[in-house]
């Protein structure tokens, strides 16, 4: 209990107690391999030794506001595990529903056949791989290609490919600059992505986690043109999808109504804008 208290009690001022108390459970999960319930069942909550020096640690850095997934080098997304580190964004829980949402768009094309036969799907600013990767996972015979600017980020968005055993087909690229990339004349049934999308006056009112770990060039836009990327891909989708294909964004919430009517202005059949499990404004579909 003395080793609980003392992790929990320490981390008060940066977490609320609850979730410095599953921080504790997760952490030693991760060094133990038990579970919250076989913790309890053990004294010292399963630890060695040298299980609570790496506690220690590990402790110290969340106190220095490194995040957890950066300390432990992975994150778990669609039930899937990838790797992290400065080079790309952390996953997010609400983005794997982009995941869902990809996984049964079509465009007409297909219609004649099984789901992911012949299926198609380009992610635009891949970071760390996580959607296509759990795309290509849900779909195994789609194919699946995504491109990143960062040559950094590219590197881990391959690893977590061959980590979680799927086919991806990887490329640098810019997403300005999409109709000069070499896949220019290539036809999907969904394009996605995750564009960097905060407001570069948001940055005051993140948190240090983020701010201080996570790669500037994922996350922010000029005040003046916050919607660049949307543009930019959203025109290049609207040529480059099937009839009946998908554009998906995850979006600012403060910047719904906005991005919805952007999109509309590239005469999509129907554009959506849906909100998130904590009833934000955060994703757009856009049907061709």
């Amino acid at each position: 209990m003395a080793i609980r208290k003392k992790f929990t009690d320490s981390l008060c001022g940066k977490y609320d107690r609850k979730e410095a108390d599953a921080l504790f459970f997760f952490v030693v999960e991760s060094l133990t391999g038990l579970d919250k319930t076989q913790q309890l069942a053990r004294e010292d909550y399963g630890l060695t030794e040298e299980t609570k020096t790496r506690l220690e640690e590990i402790r110290s850095k969340l106190l220095q506001n490194a995040p957890i997934q950066h300390i432990l080098g992975e994150a778990e997304f669609c039930g899937l595990k990838f790797k992290v580190n400065k080079n790309v964004l952390i996953p997010r829980p609400e983005t794997a529903e982009l995941v869902n949402i990809a996984a049964e768009g079509r465009g007409e094309h297909l219609d004649d056949k099984d789901k992911d036969e012949d299926f198609r799907v380009l992610d635009v600013g891949t970071g760390s791989g996580c959607i296509a990767i759990s795309i290509a996972k849900r779909l195994p015979n789609a194919t699946v290609r995504a491109i990143d600017i960062s040559p950094a980020a590219l590197k881990i968005a391959q690893e977590n490919a061959k980590k979680n055993d799927v086919k991806v087909e990887f490329q640098q690229g810019d997403a300005m600059k999409l109709d000069e990339a070499t896949h220019g004349k290539e036809m999907y049934d969904v394009i996605v992505s995750n564009p960097p999308y905060i407001r570069e006056s948001e940055r005051k009112s993140m948190d240090a986690n983020v701010t201080d770990f996570e790669p500037s060039l994922a996350l922010y836009v000029p005040d003046d043109n916050p919607l660049i990327f949307y543009r930019a891909i959203a025109k290049y989708a609207v040529d480059h999808l099937y009839k009946g294909g998908k554009l998906l964004f995850e979006i600012n919430e403060n910047l719904g109504r906005d991005t919805e009517s952007l999109v509309n202005s590239f005469n999509f059949t129907s554009v959506k804008l849906l909100k998130d499990f904590c009833g934000k404004d955060r994703y757009i579909i856009a049907e061709k």
